[in-house]
């Protein structure tokens, strides 16, 4: 018995555990900003927040137009964390929230008592939430606003006295002040833990990083020196007069494929090196999804073959309907390719399934196959740059540098896409690729 409840005790504290709350109420860290879990977590509070403060500004006696406001808000609000939620219109609901909340606090100045009432609260944690929801360049233009409304807040209540409400008792002024100072902390609560957390995420994340990129360091020469000994001996042991037909053909098939290795190996790292010092440009243009994915089937039915992988099948399941989108042909193919090449690479039998479908205006690709899976320890850090999921002592050990999923992944962001993965260890994986059907405008 004492066993059981031990049992239901575990499964309803995983169920509803802190991080998986945040998942369901915040969405996924991995198809979700920081910014974006930020911004979310401050409206769904806010809508909150103002809904409270309805029912506390009826009670204190406040002025109708106050308890309006509170109430509007509270609404809003919700109606803005369901489209950032559920519709994925982040950026449309980052503005929203940004103009309406900047116009309810100069709304609850007039009605509220002007610089005795909360407002003078909520510009400090409007501008804070801003700072951290926008970029440089914003923040700037809404520093001047939030400077401007202040200047008119001060001109206003010190020219027209009789133009602020007051206060129906010493005792409501204090409730409210107080209420709003809860509030306040409530706020500052999500932003600053959230930002700490994301401070240490990516401290860690970087330490990871420099660890991966030394061992990376290390293994280059070996990388390299490794296929270029390979090209090197097998093309002299081609210069043999009394090499046999099958011979000469085993070494050109090595020496090609080592070739292959060391192109794409160059390609990668020079790749990152443009993404890291902003030079990596996106040529966007109208592209027939279903052409691309076709020409990739050719390319890797034809890539099973050469490995003689006689116990894997490919399959493209498209939908019925031409589909067309403005993104960089290049560098969808490259993407792909690589998540095709790493599902051809770690099966050895069964099929691998491809395709994509239209959900939300984006274009989701996804990658299906039954091989060797992921094992759990090495997925948080799978896009990580110089991450490698294999044991070297494994018989079935892959040569690989670690660098095409974090390449892939860095691309897609540059498309204004996300990728992400599911996986089980030894019954395989199904890689998605979301890229939206318009242009990319960030």
């Amino acid at each position: 018995m004492l066993n059981l409840i031990n049992k239901l005790y575990y499964q309803f504290s995983m169920a509803f555990s802190y991080k998986q709350v945040l998942v369901s109420v915040l969405g996924s860290p991995e198809k979700t900003s920081f910014e974006e879990r930020l911004v979310l977590a401050n409206i769904l509070f806010s809508s909150f927040a103002t809904l409270a403060s309805t029912f506390v500004n009826i009670n204190l006696g406040l002025t109708p137009i106050a308890v309006a406001v509170a109430m509007v808000s509270s609404i809003f609000y919700l109606f803005l964390y369901a489209l950032g939620r559920f519709y994925y219109k982040k950026e449309l609901v980052k503005w929203l929230f940004s103009i309406y909340t900047l116009i309810a606090i100069n709304f609850l100045w007039v009605s509220n008592n002007g610089s005795k009432g909360s407002a003078s609260f909520y510009i400090v944690i409007y501008y804070f939430i801003m700072i951290f929801a926008w970029d440089y360049h914003r923040i700037k233009i809404i520093t001047v606003i939030v400077f401007l409304n202040i200047i008119g807040y001060f001109y206003i209540e010190a020219t027209y006295t009789n133009f602020i409400s007051e206060y129906p008792s010493y005792f409501a002024r204090v409730a409210d002040s107080y209420t709003t100072l809860i509030f306040l902390f409530g706020a500052f609560i999500i932003i600053f833990i959230n930002a700490k957390n994301n401070y240490i995420k990516q401290t860690i994340r970087a330490q990871e990083s420099d660890r991966l990129k030394s061992t990376f360091l290390a293994n280059m020469s070996h990388e390299i020196r490794t296929p270029l000994n390979s090209v090197i001996g097998f093309s002299r042991l081609l210069t043999k007069r009394d090499l046999s037909p099958e011979k000469k053909e085993k070494y050109a098939e090595l020496i090609t494929d080592n070739g292959n290795y060391l192109i794409k190996l160059v390609s990668d790292i020079l790749d990152i090196s443009l993404i890291e010092t902003g030079q990596l440009k996106v040529n966007e243009k109208f592209l027939d999804v279903s052409v691309v994915c076709n020409k990739l089937l050719s390319t890797y039915t034809l890539l099973i073959r050469e490995l003689k992988k006689k116990h894997v099948k490919i399959e493209l399941r498209v939908p019925p309907h031409k589909v067309s989108l403005i993104s960089d042909e290049v560098r969808i193919e490259q993407i792909l390719s690589n998540l095709l090449h790493n599902a051809v690479k770690f099966t050895d039998e069964g099929k691998v399934v491809f395709g994509y479908y239209v959900e939300n205006n984006n274009v989701v690709f996804f990658i299906e196959d039954t091989g060797r899976g992921i094992k759990e320890e090495y997925q948080k850090d799978l896009f990580n740059r110089f991450a490698k999921t294999d044991d070297p002592t494994d018989l079935h050990f892959e040569r690989g540098a670690g660098i095409g999923l974090a390449l892939s992944k860095e691309m897609i962001i540059l498309l204004g896409g996300t990728i992400w993965f599911t996986s089980k260890y030894q019954e395989g994986s199904t890689f998605y690729a979301s890229v939206p059907l318009t242009a990319n405008t960030n």
